[in-house]
């Protein structure tokens, strides 16, 4: 399961915080980005003064391109100060199986730049293009952008986590070179890399869907931007926004440049805010808090498990015993809670919550029986959620949904089943997580499970009952 900074590091999480610094996982990517609109309001020492570096850097590539011609050197340089190498440390991103940074390689640079050009020459004389161009790329979403920003703002970055880290004498550190000057930083064990951090009021989360094409999946990254965009496209845009895909809103827009200057301009008046970490909807803090209840109540927790499987037993009745205990501790141990964004439990986090909680339960079991749960390994057809074995052999895979979920039928029919053929697993499981007392997804999954059963194929269903339900004082 994934390694939390201030886990591995033995720092105290709430100390942590006080500094302003994101707690970042040591092996796998967290959902968020750097909003480069955010970075005008933060307060961190590092980072005052940091919007107008970046957009410094966004002027030097468009004063280039006023004069610059295709192939010329000053297209080259322009070229140059938009293209980047990944920036290793900074575990933020769309990828859950690395840490890794993406970049902008030389030929998306070179479209970036032609783009960029198209849209000054149609009138737009405004730096800011180079954060929106996202909308007309292909290949460019908010990560991307993201990640560009942390390169421009590199040494701050590296200063901040010097200075952050420097407050725990304990964590061991080594010089890392950036920027002509040597950091002392603690390294990743998973990558071997610097452990690099930014300011939590910096970030905000990416959009669920990666696929770049779609101009609302895009826009949703800034609500109101794609709210705006709406607007001054009317009805038909709004119903038919999915339709659109990059190139075609490029040749659109580039035909309406004052349309184009007006889009320019409603960026710039966006006031954003950073993603709520108290409200938590994408669980990323969950498994913390899951990790702590075990921690302080051991005993009590595990008198709900099972106990019925062991080193010895075959990975799939472990895998029950899992499912069966996480149904108790959701169940019985008001672990339901966890699920929900507000105090008063009307509004389900996102569906990443009920994977995060499951994985985090099952921890204690799979430990103690010696099975490795793997959190979205790559099959080779996409992640599951789960893949539970010993060495070779047995493999278990496990989706977990929200009972919310409009997809469930497809999730038996397809996904699990494709899944399950590309990682070669024995048996599969949908886990799904009651959260509404509407199931009419549910029943459909339910009703069309009993119609389509292929032993040995289509996977077992297990229901957890997370419906908000009465204090022990109140039932």
């Amino acid at each position: 399961m994934p390694v939390r900074a201030t886990k591995h590091f033995k720092i105290d999480r709430r100390q942590f915080g006080k500094l302003g610094a994101f707690d970042p996982w040591l092996d796998v990517d967290s959902p968020l980005f750097v909003d480069p609109t955010l970075l005008e309001a933060c307060t961190i020492p590092e980072f005052v003064g940091s919007r107008d570096l970046v957009l410094a850097h966004y002027d030097k590539i468009f004063r280039l391109l006023l004069l610059a011609k295709p192939g010329s050197r000053l297209w080259s340089e322009a070229v140059r100060l938009v293209a980047f190498h990944e920036m290793p440390g900074l575990a933020l991103g769309y990828s859950s199986a690395s840490t890794q940074g993406g970049g902008i390689g030389a030929d998306l640079a070179a479209s970036i730049v032609a783009t960029a050009k198209e849209i000054i020459d149609a009138g737009v004389e405004d730096p800011i293009i180079f954060e929106i161009v996202g909308l007309f790329e292909r290949g460019i979403g908010p990560d991307r952008i993201s990640d560009m920003t942390c390169r421009i703002l590199g040494e701050r970055i590296y200063a901040f986590s010097e200075r952050v880290f420097g407050q725990f004498a304990h964590v061991p550190k080594r010089p890392f070179t950036f920027g002509g000057r040597t950091y002392s930083l603690p390294v990743n064990p998973f990558k071997h890399q610097p452990v690099l951090l930014v300011p939590s009021g910096i970030l905000d989360e990416l959009p669920v869907a990666v696929d770049y094409d779609g101009i609302d999946t895009v826009c949703s990254f800034n609500e109101a931007l794609r709210d705006r965009l709406n607007a001054l496209l009317g009805a038909d845009w709004v119903r038919n926004a999915r339709k659109y895909n990059k190139p075609e809103l490029k040749r659109f827009l580039l035909s309406q440049p004052e349309l184009l200057k007006e889009l320019v301009s409603s960026y710039r008046k966006v006031k954003r805010k950073s993603y709520d970490f108290l409200r938590d909807v994408l669980g990323e803090f969950l498994l913390d808090d899951v990790r702590e209840l075990f921690e302080t109540n051991a005993a009590e927790f595990k008198a709900l498990f099972s106990w019925s499987a062991s080193p010895t037993s075959p990975p799939l009745d472990v895998v029950l015993e899992v499912c069966e205990s996480v149904k108790r501790m959701v169940e019985e141990k008001e672990m339901w809670k966890l699920l929900y964004r507000d105090s008063a439990y009307k509004e389900p986090k996102y569906e990443e919550a009920a994977q995060i909680l499951f994985g985090g339960l099952a921890e204690e079991i799979c430990n103690r029986c010696n099975v490795d749960a793997t959190r979205e390994p790559e099959t080779g057809r996409g992640p599951v959620d789960f893949k539970f074995s010993r060495g070779a052999r047995g493999k278990v895979l496990v989706e977990t949904k929200l009972s919310t979920n409009p997809n469930l039928v497809h999730a038996f029919d397809k996904q699990v089943q494709i899944y399950q053929q590309a990682a070669g697993g024995e048996h599969s499981i949908i886990v799904v997580f009651i959260v509404t007392e509407d199931q009419k997804h549910l029943d459909k999954l339910i009703a069309h499970s009993n119609q389509n059963q292929v032993p040995g194929k289509t996977p077992s269903i297990i229901l957890i009952d997370a419906l908000p339900k009465p204090s022990a004082s109140k039932a």
